[in-house]
């Protein structure tokens, strides 16, 4: 089976097959990092996966390298996430995760929240290391107004999160208010693709635990991200609107 490799600051792994709430399992195994401690946003405790855990989830097939010829790297990309409230945790900085996780989590410690804020800097490394992953997201303008960690942090997030929406492995949409109602008023998830024949995947994080999905559930996930794709800022329109807000904060 494939699995998705995570791995904890300290370096070790653990392997667990992921069940779904309700219905059905996953038809794969993952390979997940566990921390000690309650969990930090956006990083449940137990088995991570999905855009927050981020390992190998696909390789790359014959003639799917990226290129300008290619399709748009959100329209096959094996990760693609609708994030809601905040920015999603493979294109935050330290500073900003770390704001985040101390908000969510007052009662932890000092060294757990290096612990959370390592964990997930490790795993951006996948965007931008040897044979990255492509990642595709559709963030609602309301994450890019909201001054997590305050001004000064939040423009840096803003420009590095500019940055990253150049990369030909990422895509940044923006979804902006003036679209009005739209294909997911009810909040976020991520979806992921592996090789056939294992099925597609979603994960969805509610306030009473996290969802796992997959085939059809998943697929009308798929569909429910395309749809917002097609109504959000896409590629010069998308840096272009994450350029003009980063200049407001100035």
């Amino acid at each position: 089976m494939p699995q998705l490799i995570l791995r904890s600051p300290a370096g070790g792994t653990s392997s667990s097959p992921v069940p779904s709430v309700g219905e059905g399992r996953v038809g794969c195994r993952l390979s997940v990092a566990r921390l000690p401690g309650p969990p930090a946003f956006g990083v449940p405790a137990g088995p991570l996966i999905g855009g927050w855990a981020l390992g190998r989830p696909v390789r790359r097939s014959v003639g799917e390298e990226a290129g300008p010829a290619g399709r748009a790297v959100g329209e096959r990309a094996p990760i693609r996430l609708r994030g809601v409230g905040v920015l999603p945790g493979l294109l935050q900085i330290r500073e900003y995760a770390e704001a985040l996780i101390r908000a969510a989590h007052v009662d932890a410690s000092d060294e757990q929240i290096a612990q959370f804020v390592e964990l997930r800097m490790g795993r951006q490394q996948r965007l931008t290391g040897d044979d990255p992953v492509r990642f595709a997201t559709v963030v609602d303008e309301g994450a890019l107004r909201r001054p997590v960690g305050g001004v000064e942090v939040m423009r840096a997030q803003l420009a590095h999160l500019r940055e990253m929406a150049r990369r030909r492995n990422v895509e940044v949409s923006v979804l902006p208010y003036e679209v009005g109602a739209h294909a997911s008023p009810d909040g976020g998830f991520t979806v992921f693709r592996m090789r056939p024949p294992y099925p597609l995947a979603g994960f969805v994080t509610t306030p009473a635990g996290n969802l796992v999905v997959e085939a059809e559930k998943a697929e009308k996930l798929l569909q429910t991200y395309d749809r917002l794709r097609e109504v959000a800022l896409r590629e010069k329109a998308a840096v272009a609107f994450l350029t003009e807000w980063e200049t407001r904060l100035e």
